[in-house]
């Protein structure tokens, strides 16, 4: 069991930008914003599962998590949560995926991964 300000992934950001907002240098001294892609990790774990990029083709900014996220606000020290993010989880299950599932001698099968794969790396790249 999970109290409930910990069940979904605004409301944990929520109390980490409660946190930094109140104790911005107990924050930094203790490295939350490098922290925070890990705690988020098994949250977005469970929202992919069932995702296949390969058959649905649903791109990484119009996933649940990424507007989550996605608070607009000025720039800070957790801008790179959602490539963070992307390369500890995304990445592994769209190679798991590719491994699995990918046809090379379909050609709509290999435009699909194609596509998956430019979608994730400008994460990786900015990164």
């Amino acid at each position: 069991d999970v109290k409930p300000e910990f069940k979904e992934v605004p409301l944990v950001v929520g109390r980490f930008t409660e946190w930094r907002r109140k104790h911005s240098k107990s924050y930094r001294d203790a490295w939350a914003s490098l922290s925070l892609p890990r705690v988020l990790s098994t949250y977005v774990r469970r929202q992919i599962l069932g995702w296949d990029p390969l058959e649905d083709g649903t791109a990484v900014e119009n996933m649940p998590w990424v507007g989550e996220l996605f608070s607009g606000e000025e720039e800070d020290e957790d801008d790179d949560v959602i490539p963070k993010i992307v390369e500890e989880v995304v990445v592994p299950r769209v190679a798991e995926v590719i491994k699995d599932g990918w046809d090379p001698s379909s050609v709509s099968s290999t435009g699909r991964a194609v596509g998956m794969l430019q979608d994730v790396i400008v994460y990786v790249l900015d990164s």
